[in-house]
């Protein structure tokens, strides 16, 4: 993955402002940018030596119709907000330094921008161009003398109030919008929209989150045997399998990983025979047939990828809802057969594990090959065990990511 992610580059129209106030036309290798650039790669046309940018030598890029990042020096608050990480006290560290700030959205009256790094997200308002820029305040700890405790201080609120009054813009609708705001991009573009008034006069760029749909069809080697008392070898059943699901992108624009849930449905028969043994014992368990429903929660990430062509891996857990037919298990012992119906007593839930690895192109076909690892399918009958595992392959159509 990391020698595919080295390898690979991304060059997109872009544009960069120098520190001395020039403005470079050419194109920049697009990154994921989870977290925000501290460098990035410039070339004046695709054949050009690649020169490198950052806060030092470079005090805005963009990228046409998709991203844009000013250099500001910004206080950046030090806190934790994530629960395992939480102290008791409000923490108002902060550190002091130059960064690239991704614009969220602009108007006459303020500017939105957001910061991330390895600690979480801050937001941080400009009033007009050339006014000084802040952080919008949000703490989360546990209180100095309660340390179970959890408490919140959202001192963004009281701050866009302060503007939203300033520039006139104060409404009982948007006071409600303030109070019960999260401290969500979501959340905040939209006040900030409000507070610059007529949105045809203000720049937000599109959002980055995407999602999409998708629909498929595959086949499945799914193999069943038993150890235990009873012993019954590995049964291989080939059946067809339709899925459906949905894709939701992080960052629509690079697609290098995302969260994918599926639902699909196959349909599995087996039949076991044993013996007869040196003792006349035998046994059979005839036509078991297993009709799956399965949701699949997955995350997806691209080790290659280009606007054409992209090689995933993908692993999830999947949710198996079963239902079986009245399948028989029968015994013969010295020649009295005994015959037991739906025994053994197989799981309607289940979990496994799938993983898979694959390819799409042009953004519309991806092609596949599955293996789900073996998986206990009976935990009721201490000696008499199944066991699973299964082979896929499949293809899916993807439609327009929105």
């Amino acid at each position: 993955m990391p020698l595919f992610s080295s390898a690979q580059t991304n060059y997109k129209p872009g544009y960069v402002v120098t520190n001395k106030g020039d403005t470079l036309k050419g194109f920049i290798d697009y990154r994921e940018w989870d977290k925000n650039p501290v460098e990035i790669t410039f070339k004046n046309n695709l054949n050009s030596q690649a020169e490198i940018f950052t806060t030092t030598n470079a005090i805005e890029f963009g990228l046409s119709g998709l991203e844009y990042f000013k250099q500001f020096n910004v206080h950046i608050s030090q806190d934790q907000v994530e629960l395992s990480n939480v102290k008791q006290g409000i923490d108002t560290s902060y550190l002091t330094g130059s960064v690239f700030l991704r614009t969220l959205t602009s108007g006459k009256n303020i500017s939105l921008f957001s910061y991330t790094d390895n600690i979480k997200t801050r937001y941080y308002i400009q009033e007009g161009k050339e006014k000084q820029i802040m952080e919008l305040g949000y703490h989360v700890f546990y209180s100095p003398e309660n340390s179970t405790l959890l408490q919140t201080n959202y001192r963004f609120r009281p701050q866009l109030d302060y503007l939203a009054k300033k520039y006139n813009a104060e409404n009982n609708k948007l006071e409600t919008q303030i109070s019960t705001s999260g401290y969500l991009e979501a959340d905040l573009v939209n006040i900030v929209q409000v507070i610059n008034g007529e949105i045809n006069t203000q720049f937000t760029p599109k959002s980055r989150l995407g999602t999409r749909w998708y629909a498929g069809f595959g086949v499945t080697d799914n193999n069943l045997s038993f150890v235990g008392v009873i012993q019954y070898a590995n049964n291989s059943s080939v059946f067809p399998k339709i899925s459906g699901g949905f894709d939701l992108l992080p960052n629509k624009n690079t697609q290098q990983f995302f969260f994918r849930a599926e639902l699909s449905f196959t349909e599995n028969q087996h039949s076991f025979s044993y013996g007869p043994d040196a003792i006349g014992y035998s046994s059979n368990l005839s036509r078991v047939i297993q009709q799956n429903i399965i949701i699949s929660p997955q995350l997806v990430y691209n080790i290659y990828s280009t606007d054409r062509f992209k090689l995933f891996i993908d692993a999830g857990v999947s949710i198996n809802l079963s239902f079986y037919n009245s399948y028989q298990f029968t015994e013969t012992v010295d020649g009295l057969p005994i015959t037991t119906k739906e025994f053994p007593v197989l799981p309607q839930k289940w979990l496994s594990f799938p993983l898979k690895a694959g390819a799409s192109f042009n953004k519309k076909v991806e092609v596949y090959l599955g293996y789900t690892p073996t998986t206990s399918l009976i935990d009721n009958y201490q000696p008499f065990t199944g066991k699973v595992y299964e082979y896929q392959a499949g293809i899916n159509y993807l439609f327009d990511v929105k």
